[in-house]
This record gives C-alpha cells, sequence and structure tokens, in this order.
C-alpha cells in the first residue's frame, strides 16, 4: 500500500512542474485539491506562482476554486498578475476570479501589474472590468505605482481607462509628485499633459514643481498652461448661469466697454490680469479668485496690484511666473481672441515666456568671469578649464567640482574622455543654458587663439561662414546623409569631420544625422535661442518645435580644428 501524499508535497508538485504526480495524487484524493500549505496556499496558488500553465488549466478543470486566499489574502490572480502569467490570467478570468479582490495591503492585481510593468495582463485587467482608481491600504493608486517606476505604457493605458491623474494618497501625493520625486521625466510629462496639477500640496506642503530635479520644473510649467485654465475655469466661484464667463479673456475685456477706468488703466492689461469690470466706480474683480481692487492711477501695474490683494490666488499662481512678451504692445493693441488667450496657444507663438530667476549666479554670466576661478583648477584634469567655462560652468576651489551660472548644477569626478558640454547635457538636461535660451550669457571675447579654438560661441573663428556660398563650400567631398544646401541654408557648415556641422551664428554642433531629418528642425530644437535661426524662422516656428520634444540629446562640443 502506498504512503498518502501530504498537503506540502501537493503543492510542491504544483510549484515544481510535476503534474503526472500531482494528477496521480490528486484522482486518488480529491480533497487535496483544494488543500493547503503552512501559508494556507493551495496548489493553484504555487502553480500560478512558477507559471505551470497546464497544473493550472488541470486544477481549473477539477473545479478548483479560483479565488480560494492565502494567509496574506492573496488569490491566485494576484499572484498571476505580480508573476507576470499573461496566460494563466487570462485562464482565471475565464473562471470567475474577482479582479478587484484585495489582500493584506488593499492591493488588486492591477496595483501588481502597475508596479512591474505588467502591460499585457493589465490591459486584460482592465478589458474584463478592473478598477483604474481602485486604492490600497496607503491610499495609492494603480497610477500612483506605474508613475513611481515611470512605466511609460502603462501610464498611457491607465490614462486611457479614466484614472484619476490628481487622486491623492496617504502623503497627499498625487501620482505626479511620485513621478517628480523619482526623476521619472517622460512620466512627469505625460501626467501632466493629461492634467495632473503641478500645484496640488501633499502633506508636506510640496507641490510637483517643488519635488521636480533637475530643471523638470520648467518643462512641466511649459505644457501645463492649457490644463490648468481648464481648472481655473471650473474653479471660478463668479460663474453663475445669468452670468458671463469671465474667465475666458474676450468676456473680461468687454466688460470694460464705456468703463473711465480704460482711460487710466488699459483694458487689455486689466483683463490679462485676471479682472473685469464691477460696474462700481473703477472696481475690478478677479474671476478665479473673488478679490476686488479699486483706486486706480495711470502707470499702475494690474498684475502687481492683484498680487498685492491677493499672493495666493490660483489664477497668479500660473501667472506670476510668466509674463507677456513686451513686443505684443503693438500700434493698434494686441489683439485679443479665444485662441490667443489659450495659454497653450501663448507659449506656442512665444507670447509668454519664462520669468524665473535665473541665471542662479548672475555674476558668473560672463565666460570671462568663469574663466578666472579656474586659477587653481587641477593641471591633471581630464577636462579644460576653457571648455569647463564655455559650458556655463566655474570652479568652486575644491577637487574637482564645478557649478553652472544658470540652473546651479553640480558636477564633479571628471573622467578621461569627458567633455565639459556633455557632462552638462547629460546631467541637467532642462537647464535653460543647454537648452539655448537667453540667461544673459556673455561670451568670452578676449584671450589667446588656444583659449577660442573651438569654441561655439566665439563668432571670431566663425565669421568666414557668414555667407551661404562659404557654407555649402564647406561640404565639398563630404559625404551627408543630409542635402547640402538645405544645411548650409539652415546656417550650419561642415567641420569636416564625418556628419558633424556647426552653426556659423550660434557655434551649435549637431551630428549623428538621419537621412529625414530637416535641418532649421534640428537646429531649433537643440539651440534654440540661436539668433540665426529666429531671424530667419520665427519665435512661433521655434516654439512649436520646442513644445514637440524638449529633450536634448545630439548637442555636441567639437574639439579645435
Amino acid at each position: 500500500m502506498e504512503g498518502s501524499v501530504s498537503n506540502v508535497e501537493v503543492c510542491n508538485f504544483a510549484y515544481t512542474g510535476q503534474l503526472e504526480k500531482l494528477r496521480q495524487s490528486i484522482l486518488s484524493d480529491k480533497t487535496l485539491a483544494c488543500k493547503t500549505d503552512q501559508d494556507r496556499r493551495t496548489a493553484l496558488h504555487w502553480a500560478c506562482s512558477a507559471g505551470h500553465t497546464d497544473i493550472v488549466e488541470f486544477l481549473l478543470d477539477l473545479g478548483v476554486e479560483v479565488n480560494l486566499e492565502d494567509d496574506a489574502l492573496w488569490t491566485p490572480l494576484h499572484i498571476a498578475a505580480s508573476a507576470g502569467r499573461e496566460d494563466i490570467v487570462r485562464s482565471l478570468i475565464s473562471k470567475g476570479a474577482q479582479l478587484n479582490s484585495v489582500n493584506q495591503n488593499g492591493c488588486t492585481p492591477l496595483h501588481y501589474a502597475a508596479s512591474k510593468d505588467r502591460y499585457e495582463i493589465a490591459l486584460l485587467l482592465l478589458e474584463n472590468g478592473a478598477d483604474p482608481n481602485a486604492t490600497d491600504k496607503y491610499e495609492s493608486t494603480p497610477l500612483h505605482r506605474a508613475s513611481t517606476k515611470g512605466n511609460y505604457r502603462l501610464i498611457q493605458l491607465l490614462l486611457k481607462q479614466s484614472a484619476s491623474t490628481n487622486i491623492q494618497d496617504s502623503q497627499g501625493n498625487t501620482p505626479l509628485h511620485l513621478a517628480c520625486d523619482e526623476e521619472r521625466v517622460e512620466a512627469a510629462k505625460l501626467l501632466v499633459e493629461h492634467g495632473a496639477s503641478i500645484y496640488i500640496e501633499n502633506k508636506e506642503e510640496k507641490t510637483p514643481l517643488q519635488m521636480a530635479k533637475g530643471g523638470l520644473g520648467n518643462i512641466l510649467r511649459r505644457i501645463a498652461p492649457a490644463s490648468i485654465m481648464c481648472d481655473l475655469t471650473r474653479d471660478s466661484n463668479l460663474e453663475t448661469d445669468n452670468m458671463a464667463d469671465f474667465s475666458l479673456m474676450n468676456s473680461r475685456l468687454d466688460s470694460f466697454h464705456g468703463s473711465s477706468l480704460a482711460l487710466q488703466v488699459p483694458a487689455d492689461k486689466l483683463a490679462r490680469a485676471g479682472f473685469f469690470f464691477t460696474g462700481h466706480a473703477d472696481r475690478v474683480c478677479c474671476f478665479s479668485c473673488g478679490k476686488t481692487v479699486e483706486n486706480w492711477h495711470s502707470g499702475d501695474k494690474p498684475v502687481e496690484r492683484h498680487k498685492e490683494v491677493s499672493p495666493l490666488c490660483r489664477f497668479l499662481c500660473f501667472a506670476h511666473r510668466t509674463r507677456f512678451n513686451p513686443s505684443s504692445d503693438s500700434t493698434n493693441g494686441p489683439i485679443i481672441s479665444d485662441e490667443a488667450e489659450d495659454l497653450g496657444y501663448q507659449l506656442r507663438t512665444g507670447a509668454v515666456v519664462d520669468e524665473s530667476t535665473y541665471p542662479m549666479a548672475p555674476h558668473m554670466r560672463s565666460e570671462e568671469a568663469r574663466l578666472q576661478t579656474f586659477s587653481s583648477w587641477p593641471s591633471a584634469a581630464p577636462v579644460r578649464a576653457q571648455d569647463l567655462a564655455q559650458a556655463g560652468l566655474y570652479y568652486l576651489g575644491e577637487s574637482d567640482r564645478v557649478q553652472c551660472f544658470c540652473c546651479g548644477g553640480m558636477l564633479g569626478g571628471w573622467e578621461a574622455g569627458d567633455t565639459a558640454w556633455g557632462e552638462h547635457t547629460k546631467h541637467f538636461p532642462y537647464c535653460f543654458f543647454i537648452l539655448g535660451h537667453d540667461v544673459g550669457n556673455i561670451p568670452f571675447q578676449g584671450g589667446t587663439e588656444e583659449e577660442e579654438c573651438g569654441s561655439r560661441n566665439h563668432h571670431n573663428t566663425q565669421g568666414l561662414m557668414d555667407s551661404f556660398e562659404e557654407r555649402l563650400g564647406s561640404f565639398a567631398g563630404v559625404q551627408h546623409p543630409i542635402d547640402h544646401e538645405r544645411l548650409a541654408r539652415a546656417g550650419l557648415y561642415s567641420t569636416g569631420s564625418r556628419d558633424g556641422v556647426l552653426c556659423f551664428r550660434c557655434g551649435g554642433g549637431l551630428k549623428g544625422w538621419q537621412p529625414e531629418e530637416d535641418p532649421w528642425e534640428e537646429h531649433a530644437k537643440h539651440y534654440p535661442g540661436c539668433s540665426f535661426v529666429l531671424a530667419e524662422k520665427g519665435a512661433e516656428f521655434v516654439n512649436s518645435i520646442q513644445l514637440q520634444d524638449p529633450r536634448r540629446n545630439r548637442a555636441v562640443s567639437f574639439p579645435c580644428f
């Protein structure tokens, strides 16, 4: 007579994939199919964990309960989803597995699929009714988990399934807080594009912007305006069924018609500051915060007076970070339209520019001043002082640590093969100086020929390439994937090294070209502050390129030729 098989042995058969031994044992004693081990796990739990689809099918065909929980309240579906067993997840769902069951941590199977980037499994769960906004015991949703890990495709999937972007966990963090804290750049951008607020505070009174690192906050500000304006429209405490919608620029502007106040302060400036006319004396009111301002005088600045009475106004929480381009004040005044009022449109056309405090170290705006800090720079350092100063960096006086005058980012531990521009771009890709913005940098104008050699900002060494013909001639005998004429018209000339090119005006370098790429677009993408590009193509073109893809990954600094 054969000895009996224990519960633990049956579970072990399931885990190690011994289907025949498991089959014989269960056919001899069918109660073993649902027996549990010391952790209250059944053979089905263990087969799901190890991914033995044949054993799972065998047990399900026997009618084993599909929703049995172990001592931590994990169901077979929890385990299969976490372990990435797509076929098993499909089988369990077909047998009635509860999609939104929670374990002792309050997690559903979707929580684990989201955190472990199990895209196909998450899709299966969602298509069959899993709740995208289910919260665990920490009040975290699957979107919180995916955002923490930067699981881009899964975030996209959850957003398509109406996952809430601004739901807060027990610490007050939204998914965007977590993405910013973990430096998940692409995830953060995606969340903001889908309405995640950059101004919600967590329990530490920090917004996602305050948690963002390395210049990410500036990028998020650039893509947030449209959603912010939508929020402001919803939050306006002045809109009623019988009242004009003063969240719209045109409505606010119309309110000043016939008002003598407009003789003191231009109506368009009042409207742009969020104010509409109340009809009483010279009193105006903000459509968002509801605060009123009166007793106006010629020369008053509406935005400043707004800040005085309501510094925390949600409209100003965005507006105080931007300023309207003075060039928009034409003789006939700016053209006001619904489209022009949309801040996203203004960003695209250059009507709104960043007004954050840059550079961080204004006394180091001059390349010459930065170069002077390198008097005690280690002679054995693998990167030249001239190159570091040119790349916006100045010496901190200890070891080989340097700091950017613009973003404040610090670098050290230089190794052979490192380049000043390359490391600056790699570690601080959203630095406004790296992005090519006008932050007041003053290129070096004097010094030795050696110091000037290779400088991307020195026009003296590039003056011979001012004309289209000279730039075109530089490509003679050069095999390049892009038409030589197109490159030359975009201000670029050949360095003589493979497909490397430089701009005759800004000195910006590019290489690694693909045949389908457009020289103007690449020039504008990597060097948006180039005066030649702005003069030839206009700010609207440059801003549209910037909003498409703000990442910088091909800007290069070439050695002396």
